[in-house]
């Protein structure tokens, strides 16, 4: 009862700061009677401070750092949780440097062993290139008398107003997108996207299906990255209030989905 509580108060945004302080003393205090309850109580703060400031949520983190070494491991699930937070933290309006040098501090007051966390080394924004195509797929529907392929683009996505970008576009401007990329640069038949956690890089893969004789992959990975370059040319024109509001209502539903989906 308490955390459905506490979270319909954090979507309505009226989570006071009394309530916020019990909450972190209860997940702190209580940390060792119920690990399995205490990823609840955490879930529910994560939340709440992707509304705050950075500054809180290294509050939160310099608590954290007296909890023991193996409770933190345990805590992580193998290091899955801890890729999602990461990723919490950078679309929480942090920047990947600021997120990384957080990380390295809390790993450094824990005196984690190192080999243990090899893995934060997936956990680097990678620029993959944009519109490149990893691989060609011939189609197997024997109906089809065309020949027909299935070329798959991916990226990293390496800012937060990037990943705004490519979230806005994938929401709300897709069917309007995908449509002049069929029609008017007449790319294919089919044309998706979908937005990832790819080795734990936030990114999106574009998939077009296309005739193989008529369009190359460089004259596909051309138009595909205009388009996009061209998106986030006309979301920079936004004030960064409008920027922020659409970002910030499309992005949240986005994060209770992800959030709902890994805890």
């Amino acid at each position: 009862t308490l955390i459905y509580y506490i979270f319909d108060k954090f979507l309505s945004f009226n989570l006071d700061e009394d309530m916020f302080l019990r909450l972190k003393t209860k997940i702190i205090n209580n940390w060792n009677n119920s690990l399995q309850k205490q990823h609840k109580y955490i879930k529910n703060l994560i939340y709440h401070l992707l509304c705050r400031n950075s500054k809180t949520i290294m509050d939160l983190l310099e608590e954290l750092k007296t909890l023991t070494y193996s409770h933190f491991i345990n805590f992580q699930n193998n290091f899955k949780s801890l890729h999602m937070f990461v990723d919490l933290l950078v679309c929480g309006c942090i920047s990947s440097h600021k997120a990384k040098s957080i990380l390295e501090k809390v790993i450094n007051k824990l005196n984690a062993p190192v080999l243990e966390f090899k893995q934060f080394s997936r956990l680097h924004f990678i620029d993959l290139p944009i519109g490149s195509c990893l691989y060609r797929i011939p189609s197997k529907v024997k109906s089809d008398k065309m020949v027909t392929v299935c070329n798959i683009y991916q990226f990293g996505i390496v800012s937060y107003d990037v990943y705004c970008a490519i979230v806005i576009l994938n929401h709300l401007l897709a069917p309007l997108v995908f449509k002049i990329l069929r029609d008017q640069e007449q790319l294919g038949y089919d044309v998706y996207a979908q937005l990832s956690f790819a080795h734990h890089v936030p990114s999106i893969a574009l998939v077009v299906v296309s005739d193989v004789n008529k369009n190359t992959p460089n004259f596909i990975d051309q138009r595909i990255e205009n388009l996009i370059d061209n998106f986030i040319n006309s979301l920079s024109l936004m004030s960064e209030s409008d920027f922020k509001r659409k970002a910030s209502e499309i992005l949240f539903s986005f994060l209770i989905i992800e959030m709902c989906n890994v805890f």
